[in-house]
């Protein structure tokens, strides 16, 4: 049953991007939404962890209320088909920024123990854009 609920309690991650400064990503942005079947996810007992050069993670309830935006939700609170953005700032949130070619592996943890990976790639070169995906 406790592996039921971990599966049915994952979040999916729909989309990356990151904002470029110069040949770095210094803002990640992620769209998530609630795994098929899940029951409500609450964002702010959710673990971020990037796994880099400089291991390191961020606790849902220690990000800004700047940095969740929810399309629908008005509450930390991930309800089966809402859309949410999370917005990292990743010298402050995670201590590194991501440079040309850097990979990094983003594991969500909710709070019933479920874990999605997601990895971020950075264009090696990054070209003439402010926006790039990951």
């Amino acid at each position: 049953e406790e592996s039921t609920q971990q599966v049915s309690n994952s979040v999916d991650v729909l989309s990356a991007t990151g904002s470029v400064s110069g040949s770095q990503v210094e803002t990640a942005t992620i769209t998530i939404t609630a795994g098929s079947g899940s029951d409500p996810i609450d964002l702010a007992n959710t673990e971020f962890e990037l796994l880099d050069d400089s291991a390191s993670s961020v606790a849902g309830s220690d990000l800004d209320a700047a940095d969740i935006t929810e399309s629908v939700t008005t509450d930390d609170i991930i309800e089966p088909g809402e859309r949410v953005e999370v917005e990292f700032d990743l010298d402050s949130d995670f201590s590194s920024n991501l440079d040309e070619g850097d990979e990094a592996e983003l594991t969500i943890t909710t709070p019933s123990g479920a874990q999605t990976v997601e990895v971020l790639d950075v264009p090696n070169p990054i070209v003439g854009s402010d926006d790039v995906r990951l």
